[in-house]
């Protein structure tokens, strides 16, 4: 009776042991199909980095998107967090909770626990946030943990071959011509797009209506049938539509022409100064975060955007990778905020 007992019981924790097994090996399955992007390197770039900080054991790691699939943010998300998850040893599950000009997302993040297992990738606008909306529940300086600056986004101002101008001294003219009769879209409210465009009329003493989308999508595709004058489009976005010329490109906004357009002119190359506007994105935690641990990520991060494979991947999307120190990220924020609270005040500019 023993003997059965005991036979019994060593059954029974057989089958317990492949039972939890196979029930871990789904889960590692499932968190990296979440975060793989076919389009991006498998390969690790890194073989010899390893995390000298770990996050809790075997958790995994969130990795918050305040965007849209397929947007800038989203593409550097997916690239980085493939690599992080074979450099940490843990899943990196990236997640998308657009809304609100990238509110919802950082809500998220600046309510999560200090602990490395939630992080953000964010863009300029979230340093905008303060500045046009009234019930925004967190401040991107106090209530981050700045990581590393992971790339700069260049748009490049285009409009519908029906139009009637064909460069932005054409545009400029017909603008005041017209004063209130032409259109430009953008993703949204407050967004970069929004900001950029006011910063335009703004040096080119223009008057031009703004239609906001909920999204990037709705508002190229207004773009494209021709319902709206002109817009702002990221380079990664817009290069395939100027390519076949179901678009026309009229000005750079950036300091520098892009390579992939260098027969595009910037904004201060036709005598506008003062709307260049790179869109730059980051790596950001909660606030509270120990030394150790940000120096870690940040340290991980860098080593992967700068690796060939990520390096290239992005650059091919049209995004410049450069990184900083988490100090240097802080920075760049609080500059953004200054150099564009004049524009946002001076044209009542609010979300709510």
């Amino acid at each position: 009776m023993r003997l059965m007992n005991l036979n019994m019981g060593l059954s029974i924790l057989k089958f317990l042991s492949v039972f939890l097994s196979a029930h871990l090996l789904h889960f590692g399955c499932k968190a990296q199909d979440l975060d793989a992007s076919k389009s991006l390197p498998t390969k690790n770039p890194n073989p010899g980095l390893t995390s000298p900080v770990s996050s809790p054991s075997g958790a995994a790691i969130r990795l918050i998107v305040p965007y849209s699939p397929g947007t800038g943010i989203d593409l550097i998300a997916r690239a980085v967090g493939t690599e992080l998850s074979r450099v940490k040893k843990q899943a990196v599950v990236v997640e998308n909770h657009q809304g609100a000009s990238g509110n919802i997302g950082a809500t998220i993040v600046a309510k999560a626990l200090p602990d490395g297992l939630t992080l953000m990738v964010n863009a300029k606008t979230f340093a905008l946030t303060p500045l046009l909306y009234k019930n925004v529940t967190y401040d991107p300086v106090s209530d981050f943990s700045p990581i590393t600056l992971a790339a700069y986004g260049t748009s490049i101002l285009v409009t519908h071959p029906k139009s009637g101008f064909s460069d932005l001294k054409g545009f400029i003219q017909a603008a005041k011509s017209q004063p209130g009769a032409l259109t430009y879209s953008s993703a949204g409210l407050g967004t970069s797009q929004h900001i950029t465009m006011e910063l335009l009329k703004d040096s080119a003493k223009i008057d031009v209506m703004h239609v906001p989308y909920k999204g990037s999508s709705g508002a190229l595709n207004d773009l494209l049938g021709g319902q709206v004058s002109i817009s702002l489009v990221p380079v990664h976005v817009v290069m395939s539509h100027i390519n076949s010329g179901r678009l026309v490109p009229l000005a750079v906004a950036s300091p520098k022409r892009h390579p992939k357009a260098p027969l595009v002119a910037t904004f201060s190359e036709q005598g506008i100064e003062g709307a260049d506007a790179d869109i730059w994105y980051g790596f950001w935690g909660p606030k509270g975060m120990s030394s150790p641990l940000v120096k870690s990520l940040s340290t991980e991060i860098k080593a992967i955007l700068m690796s060939s494979q990520v390096k290239d991947a992005l650059e091919k999307q049209g995004l410049d990778v450069s990184t900083s120190s988490p100090e240097e990220l802080q920075t760049i924020v609080t500059k953004e905020i200054k150099s564009v609270s004049r524009i946002i005040e001076k044209n009542k500019i609010s979300v709510n």
